[in-house]
């Protein structure tokens, strides 16, 4: 709610918008600096801030108030501005579709990820079929075996494993390329 309210207190003419970073104030619910400054700066306000010096001084004061940031927190988490599958925001997508507003304002802008998520989600659940990577080979026109797969998904697991529970579309066409044997490259469309 606070940065709604500040966002309609500048609407409705204040000089001035009391936030913090992080939101560490004298109490709860003080808006976050960085949330503030991206969208005003994204609805057409000049906040006279370089704002792709918000995540360095976000964790500057998480690490002076000995907090941790949270992976999805707005705008500085390490998982701001990533949305793992597809359907709610594409890498071509404009600025200004809801997913990517605020890595756009930053500089930092929005990457599809691959997580643990999307890729045993349908497997076994009533959506039924074999999951995402067989969706994916299938796409592509590449045929697997059933061994192929298992192994395919058997690297992607522990690739999630030491990549904070995500890997990144190359990384993706990587592991499957390795057990496949074959270029993406040559089989997608540009």
């Amino acid at each position: 709610m606070s940065t709604a309210n500040a966002l309609a207190s500048a609407e409705g003419g204040a000089d001035f918008i009391d936030a913090a970073v992080l939101g560490v104030g004298d109490r709860g619910g003080t808006a976050a600096l960085e949330e503030v400054a991206c969208a005003l700066e994204v609805y057409g306000f000049d906040t006279g801030m370089d704002l792709t010096l918000l995540p360095e001084l976000a964790e500057a004061v998480a690490r002076g108030f000995g907090v941790t940031t949270q992976p999805w927190k707005p705008i500085v988490g390490w998982q701001a501005n990533k949305e793992e599958g597809w359907g709610h925001r594409d890498p071509g997508d404009p600025p200004e579709s809801p997913m990517g507003i605020a890595g756009e304002a930053i500089g930092r802008p929005f990457e599809s990820i691959i997580g643990s998520n999307v890729i045993f989600k349908q497997k076994g659940s009533d959506y039924g079929g074999a999951g995402f990577v067989a969706d994916v080979l299938d796409a592509e026109g590449r045929p697997f075996t059933t061994e192929e797969l298992e192994r395919i998904e058997s690297r992607i697991v522990d690739a999630l494993i030491s990549r904070k529970g995500m890997i990144s579309e190359q990384e993706f066409w990587a592991i499957a390329e390795s057990v496949l044997g074959y270029s993406s490259a040559l089989l997608r469309s540009p």
